[in-house]
């Protein structure tokens, strides 16, 4: 389930205990997609480059 979103296998059985014990069922549910979108958005506020262009459709 990490490797389709590109987290850490460590990352993701410490998201599941901590969402688990957190939120119960719901919380197991949902936390690799958390996971996720919290370093998607780690990854774009540390980039180092500002993106100036969209990308092509093709790329």
């Amino acid at each position: 389930m990490g490797q389709q979103v590109n987290i850490h296998p460590v990352m993701v059985i410490v998201t599941f205990l901590v969402m688990g014990k957190l939120f119960g069922l719901i919380g197991v549910l949902l936390a690799v997609p958390a996971a996720a979108v919290i370093v998607t958005l780690i990854d774009e506020f540390t980039r180092k480059e500002p993106q100036t262009e969209l990308p092509l459709a093709g790329d």
